[in-house]
């Protein structure tokens, strides 16, 4: 049985090892190679162990293979994206952040000195971006985290570009703004644009940068803030500079914004112009300019920063011309407007026309400049004066004066004009009123006022008006003679011009020329005015005529003026003086006048008591007194009558008596008594005495 059990289980070993052997060959043979089929049991074995090994290690590289297909996959989902962070004024470099979120501060004033950037998820693609620094300019492109803009230097980024590069460049844009100083929030820029400010000394406080896909508009997410413009980029398509008297050079300004200085009477001495670089504005040309000088007249034109103008000469400005060259010049008008002395701000010139004045003598303060597309509105010209250009021919040809007189015997004179005569001379013929009016074609709005000295009226009557028509100044009807004028210019023509005037003057014939309320004519005199010329002038011009004596006081008591001047102007020195007179025993008639007894006592200091009254009566008017000599009696020493003279000045509290003679003859007190006092005479039948 031991042995039948021991065949059995050789037999069965025999028969695994068979299936064995007999599957070795099937997969030889299925594998085409027929040689294999006499391999001995080992070597079957042996290659059905590294054909397996070869299936094991196909499925693990297929397992690889689609992991790396996978990860490609997720990798290619992916959104990419761009961080960047900014170096902030006093806060120093911040945090990175990404895709649209603040970099910088708003509402600090603080400026943004430099930014990195870099893209995230992004494969096969990078950024190039660059700053517009102070002082600096434009800087070279920098990428991937590199500095744009300056660190440690204080100075503003005040404009930036940012490009997209390679593979990410076909699917998206890259997009960005700034918020800058006293503008805020820009409007976005795209692709390379620029975004910020140049020429404007303007800082980038804030910036946002993100990507959006080809043809999509940015949001103001994640930074809610809408844009207060729908420029990304600011500019002066036009600049200037002023040099200004006391101030010196300014700084640049442009399109429109003010050179110089208004409300402070400062001359502009010169000016410098520039256009925008081309890769601004898109267009190429230059712009030429002259200026109209003091003294110098018009200069040679300059051209692109050229200085025209003068410094260091105190010069001032009067006028200026400014024109485009080149292209530009097809696109675009040049549009100026100055501010002068007196006018403020005139219309807006163009292409080469005067903006100013010309031989008027006149400063300009301040000038605009802008550029407009042709064909587009021009600046308006809203509380400007209607003209551009000034100059002293316009006024002198567009304003003038007419003017009539009403003459005694003759009555209303025709209409004279411009200096010529309106009255008489040689007859002897008083004016006794006058008209006058202003013919303005540029405005309109000039005028004359006009006020007399008058007979028996003297200055009382109101100020009348060329505005009035037919208003008249002085009397008709009432025989009484005009002795002195004044006249005031208003209105337009009183920024550019003067109004003169003189008159002929009985017994002096024609006195000089006064000008804008000076009074021409005479006054105490009784003299009458005969005749009158007016005349409308530029400043610059001058007077007609001389100018140093249009008007005379008509002194009723000079000697009486130059006793006062030698002793002392005041009423107690005059008394004295009078008092102390020589005493001259002569007989005089009581009704010559008190000009006539002065007259004695001025020239022959020494007289009798009508002297010393008159004298004393003169001083006291000279002085402004309301004084009268008096004729009348005292008792006589020896008896009887006896004729005597004193003086009587009306106050505010009554009538008071003053007697020189009194104090000459008995030495008693006679100055400023009343009648009755004791130690004075007992005056009576006494009247005042003509004072002629």
């Amino acid at each position: 049985m031991k042995f039948k059990k021991h065949i059995l289980s050789s037999f069965l070993v025999l028969l695994v090892v068979g299936l064995f052997t007999c599957g070795g060959v099937f997969a030889a043979q299925q594998s085409g190679d027929a040689s294999t089929s006499g391999t001995s049991a080992d070597t079957q074995v042996t290659t059905q162990s590294t054909d397996t090994q070869a299936n094991t290690t196909s499925s693990d590289q297929n397992q690889n293979d689609q992991k790396d297909q996978t990860a490609d996959q997720a990798q290619q989902q992916k959104t990419p994206s761009i961080v960047y962070k900014a170096h902030v004024q006093n806060d120093g470099t911040q945090k990175e952040v990404s895709d649209g979120q603040l970099a910088g501060t708003i509402g600090k004033s603080l400026r943004l000195e430099a930014f990195q950037a870099y893209l995230k998820d992004a494969p096969n693609s990078s950024l190039s971006y660059t700053a517009h620094v102070q002082n600096d300019g434009w800087q070279k492109f920098v990428s991937n985290k590199e500095t744009a803009g300056t660190t440690g230097k204080g100075l503003r980024m005040e404009a930036i570009k940012i490009t997209l590069n390679g593979d990410l460049a076909s699917q998206y844009d890259v997009v960005y703004r700034v918020h800058i100083q006293n503008y805020g929030w820009l409007n976005w820029a795209r692709n390379g644009e620029p975004a910020g400010s140049v020429g404007k000394a303007l800082r980038i406080e804030a910036m946002q940068i993100m990507l959006v896909k080809k043809g999509e508009t940015p949001t103001n997410t994640p930074v809610s803030d809408a844009s207060t413009t729908d420029k990304a980029f600011v500019y002066d398509t036009v600049k200037y500079q002023a040099h200004v008297q006391n101030d010196g050079t300014q700084d640049w300004v442009g399109d429109g914004e003010l050179a110089g200085t208004t409300g402070r009477s400062l001359r502009i001495e010169g000016i410098a112009l520039e256009l925008a670089d081309s890769q601004y504005s898109g267009v190429s040309g230059g712009i030429t300019y002259r200026a109209h000088v003091q003294n110098d007249g018009w200069q040679d034109w300059k051209k692109d920063g050229e200085f025209a103008g003068t410094q260091g000469r105190a010069l001032r400005l009067e006028a200026i011309q400014i024109k485009l060259t080149g292209d530009i010049a097809s696109q675009y008008d040049v549009y100026y407007s100055c501010h002068v002395q007196n006018f403020g701000w005139l219309a807006w010139a163009k292409d080469g026309e005067t903006a100013g004045t010309e031989h008027l003598g006149f400063r300009v303060e301040g000038i605009r400049v802008m550029l407009v597309k042709k064909g587009a509105a021009a600046p308006s010209n809203d509380g400007r004066d209607a003209h551009a250009n000034i100059t002293a021919d316009l006024l002198k040809s567009s304003i003038g004066v007419q003017y009539q007189t009403h003459v005694q015997n003759i009555g209303w004179t025709n209409w004279s004009k411009d200096g010529e005569t309106s009255g008489t001379t040689g007859q002897s013929l008083r004016v006794e009123a006058y008209r006058v009016g202003v013919n303005d074609k540029l405005t309109n709005n000039s005028y004359i006022s006009y006020h007399s000295h008058i007979q028996n009226i003297g200055s009382g009557q109101g100020w009348a008006d060329s505005r009035d028509g037919n208003a008249m100044s002085g009397t008709t009807g009432q025989n009484l003679r005009v002795e002195a004028i004044q006249m005031k210019l208003g209105g337009y023509a009183s920024n550019a011009m003067d109004v003169w005037y003189r008159v002929h003057v009985q017994g002096y014939g024609w006195l000089d020329w006064a000008k804008d309320g000076q009074w021409a004519g005479t006054s105490n005199g009784g003299l009458r005015v005969e005749a009158v010329q007016i005349e409308l002038r530029t400043q610059l011009e001058g007077a007609p005529g001389p100018t140093a004596r249009p008007y005379i006081y008509v002194d009723p008591y000079p000697q009486a003026n130059a006793i006062l001047n030698h002793i002392g102007r005041n009423l107690w020195a005059a008394y004295n003086w009078s008092a102390g007179l020589p005493y001259w025993r002569q007989y005089y008639s009581p009704n010559m006048g008190t000009r006539w007894y002065a007259n004695i006592g001025f020239t022959q200091f020494r007289g009798n008591c009508y002297v010393m009254a008159a004298t004393f009566t003169e001083m006291a008017r000279a002085l402004g007194y309301n004084a009268h000599q008096v004729v009348g009696f005292v008792p006589h020493l020896g008896g009887g009558d006896a004729p005597h003279s004193w003086v009587e000045i009306d106050e505010n509290d009554g009538t008071w008596v003053y007697d020189p003679n009194l104090t000459n003859e008995l030495h008693l007190p006679g100055y400023h008594f009343k009648y009755g006092k004791a130690k004075t005479w007992r005056y009576y039948n006494y009247h005042r005495t003509s004072l002629n």
